[in-house]
């Protein structure tokens, strides 16, 4: 495809979707004993952009129409990502297509540790590079006579992507990623794991740091205003599908009041939760809105399911004090997430 980063030199490849660059796919396969397919191969790119464009009118309900487009641009993707998969032809088993992995990314640590320092790697320290992702969506409302009534637009943009990325023995693992991402900084090690096909089975393990990411980034109205909502973080997962077992620990150090209170209702939909319904008045209480108080830490682990979160906030005295004393009596324990969790499909 023509060697060019702008849509107007790019080339339709599927309808709506336009690509300049390079990209392809090198692939062997090798007959072993019996009913079994060794594949080995990589994933290659070079200097590659693709273009994705959704276009929609639907009617308002005041009359007239509406407008939306969006165009996400993957910008400069730079990929040689090795694959090694075995698949079992046994026409008799067709739930065996792939043979379950010879270890578990459950009992080892993810792909390596994480690193220390956040920093950009260059693309050749990585099997996976890209320089971003843009985002650009338009909102246009008419009346039935075809006059504007109004206008937006929303642009939300990723920075570079980096890791080292490959696929084999049914897991994925993700190594050494880096996203500059709505002016913070995200590295992560991450192995997932497809166990069998039927019944559907999965492991996932994560290490994560979110380090200054504005969340704000996603409203531009309060961004503009110079609001901030910025999130830290430092996350280790562990889950399996099937078994429903997720362990976690989760510690933020960073995190503003509204957040706290979203991730509070999340946590309790149906507001039954006693201890997580007193915290959720204590953040509304008339007092918070004076003292304004800075949340240190939100320490979260998990086992077996259950939830436990300690909240540590700082404020001045002596509000800072009644503040602490209160959030110590409601410490939220063994609240069941389970509910929460992804469902599986009903086994015919």
């Amino acid at each position: 495809l023509p060697r060019s980063g702008h849509l107007a030199s790019s080339s339709r490849v599927w309808p709506n979707v336009r690509a300049s660059g390079k990209a392809g796919l090198t692939l062997r396969v090798r007959h072993e004993q019996g009913q079994r397919l060794e594949l080995e191969g990589r994933l290659l790119a070079q200097a590659f952009h693709l273009w994705l464009r959704q276009l929609a009118t639907e009617p308002r309900e005041a009359g007239g129409l509406v407008r939306r487009e969006r165009l996400v641009h993957l910008r400069d993707l730079n990929a040689d990502i090795p694959l090694r998969q075995a698949i079992l032809l046994d026409l008799r088993r067709p739930d065996r297509l792939l043979p379950p992995p010879r270890r578990s990314v459950l009992t080892q640590g993810a792909a390596s540790a994480l690193y220390g320092a956040l920093r950009p790697y260059a693309a050749r320290r990585a099997s996976l590079a890209l320089a971003g992702v843009e985002l650009d969506e338009k909102l246009v409302e008419a009346n039935q006579a075809g006059h504007l009534l109004s206008s937006a637009r929303r642009q939300v943009r990723v920075g570079k992507l980096s890791a080292d990325l490959a696929l084999s023995d049914s897991t994925l693992e993700l190594d050494r990623l880096y996203v500059a991402l709505f002016g913070g900084d995200i590295t992560a090690a991450l192995a997932a794991q497809l166990v069998s096909l039927k019944p559907l089975d999965a492991r996932v393990n994560l290490r994560t740091q979110l380090t200054g990411v504005n969340l704000r980034e996603l409203d531009p109205e309060g961004l503009r205003q110079g609001k901030r909502a910025e999130l830290s973080a430092l996350a280790e997962v562990k889950y399996a599908l099937r078994a429903q077992e997720l362990e976690a620990r989760v510690e933020i150090p960073r995190l503003s009041l509204d957040m706290l209170d979203a991730f509070l209702a999340y946590l309790d939909p149906s507001g039954l939760n006693e201890s997580v319904q007193k915290n959720r008045k204590l953040l509304a209480a008339w007092y918070i809105k004076v003292a304004k108080p800075q949340v240190r830490l939100v320490s979260v682990w998990i086992n077996h399911g259950n939830l436990n979160m300690d909240i540590e906030m700082d404020a001045r005295e002596p509000i800072g004090a009644y503040l602490r004393s209160q959030l110590r009596r409601n410490r939220i324990r063994r609240l069941n997430i389970l509910p929460l969790l992804p469902k599986l499909p009903a086994e015919k």
